[in-house]
């Protein structure tokens, strides 16, 4: 396993930078990750190891679940160091961060522009879920 864990879709590269805001998921940390120079300040980060022998590895998870986004959170370069202590970070804590993260960006998102819950809303009710 591992050969493939880093083979990422652009729907799931797309979802995974679209929910965080483009900004790090650990709390407090308000570092943009990408700019228009680069990506340099960006991790796209494991919440359970890419490879035997790394952080929060679990051997029966198949390597299009490690590259899948309910894998994936984005975190800063110093951030995703820091959730190397597994200890501190185990899986369930590192899901709710990001879970808290994009959970935030939403609110901000929906506070900065109220028509935009209202826009999805109307989209969501015209898709016709029989097909």
């Amino acid at each position: 396993m591992g050969k493939n864990a880093r083979k990422y879709t652009d729907k799931t590269l797309k979802r995974l930078f679209g929910l965080s805001g483009n900004i790090c998921a650990f709390p407090g940390c308000n570092k943009i990750l990408v700019n228009q120079f680069n990506a340099k300040d960006s991790n796209i980060c494991h919440i359970e190891a890419a490879n035997e022998g790394g952080e929060r590895y679990r051997e029966n998870m198949t390597d299009e679940e490690r590259a899948d986004y309910p894998n994936l959170i984005l975190l800063c370069v110093q951030h995703h160091d820091e959730t190397n202590d597994v200890h501190k970070y185990p899986v369930e804590a590192l899901r709710e961060m990001k879970l808290n993260h994009e959970a935030d960006i939403l609110n901000r998102t929906l506070s900065n522009n109220p028509s935009m819950l209202k826009n999805t809303i109307n989209a969501i009710a015209s898709i016709n879920l029989e097909d």
